[in-house]
C-alpha cells in the first residue's frame, strides 16, 4: 500500500515533519503541497525548497488547488494549476 500525503503543515513551522516525509518519499504515492490554500501569489522559498528535496528523495508531487466546491472560475484553478507546475515542480495536481 502507498499513501497519498497531505501534509499542509509549513516546513519553515515542523521541519521535522518535512525531514521524516523526505526520507519516507518513496513508500508514498504522492505528497500534495498546499504553500497557501493553493501555489500562493509568489512562489515560497521554504516549499520550494521542500519540493527539491521530496523529488530528489523520488516523490511524486501534486500542487493543492482550492476549486471552491465546483463554482470556482476555471481560469483561476487553471492559473493555480500553472503556478504549482511552474514554481514547485509539481506532477499533478489535487482538486479540493
Amino acid at each position: 500500500m502507498s499513501l497519498l500525503i497531505p501534509l499542509y503543515v509549513h516546513p519553515a513551522e515542523d521541519p521535522g515533519a518535512w525531514h521524516r516525509l523526505i526520507t519516507a518519499a518513496t513508500r508514498t504515492y504522492g505528497v500534495v503541497l498546499n504553500p497557501a490554500s493553493g501555489p500562493g501569489e509568489v512562489p515560497d522559498p521554504a516549499f520550494t525548497a521542500a519540493a527539491g528535496a521530496l523529488r530528489a528523495a523520488g516523490a511524486r508531487l501534486l500542487g493543492y488547488v482550492d476549486t471552491d466546491y465546483g463554482v470556482r472560475d476555471p481560469a483561476e484553478i487553471t492559473e493555480d494549476v500553472r503556478r504549482h507546475r511552474e514554481w514547485y515542480a509539481a506532477d499533478g495536481c489535487f482538486l479540493d
